[in-house]
């Protein structure tokens, strides 16, 4: 019989069955917050922003309202299509924790972000929950998750939102 461990299973938290994002969000958490020896890490490297190495203030999008989900309408210069019961692929930025996070279509991703506040913009390694899904939606999903990995600037107006690569469009959201 093997020694009982003193952690609790990773999917049993608070006595019940934990959702994979949760863990998926639990697991980025403590990967964030865990030093390279083990430990704790210095509370100054536990910001997204300190993490990364960066010190200016996070904004994007500042105008309009940050909170806005927006949902992507195309892929370059390609008009992103959806086959009838796919979900819409979105994304969110959340400026007080520097994380950007959506939907795919099929699997959630969440990833730190740095706003430059000049109209460039980065993105750090993207999690994504694994959930098998129809190959449409799964190419949605790597096109997507391949140009979001290029980006390096944006572009915005009251209406639409544009990640682009070297000042070139890669993809177009639309206020949700």
């Amino acid at each position: 019989m093997r020694p009982r461990s003193p952690h609790p299973s990773p999917r049993r938290i608070l006595g019940r069955a934990t959702p994979p994002l949760a863990l998926a969000a639990l697991l980025l958490g403590c990967l964030c917050c865990a030093s390279p020896k083990g430990g704790h890490a210095n509370a100054a490297l536990r910001t997204p922003t300190a993490a990364a190495g960066l010190s200016a203030p996070l904004a994007l999008p500042s105008e309009p309202d940050s909170a806005t989900t927006w949902t992507l309408q195309a892929l370059k210069t390609k008009h992103a299509h959806y086959v009838k019961g796919q979900p819409k692929a979105t994304l969110h930025f959340d400026p007080e924790s520097s994380i950007i996070s959506g939907s795919t279509s099929c699997n959630s991703f969440s990833a730190n972000y740095y706003d430059d506040g000049k109209g460039g913009l980065s993105i750090g390694p993207i999690g994504i929950t694994k959930m098998a899904c129809p190959e449409g939606f799964m190419e949605l999903e790597r096109t997507y998750l391949s140009l979001l990995a290029k980006v390096n600037g944006y572009e915005m107006d009251a209406y639409e939102l544009r990640l682009l690569h070297n000042g070139k469009v890669l993809l177009s959201f639309s206020k949700d």
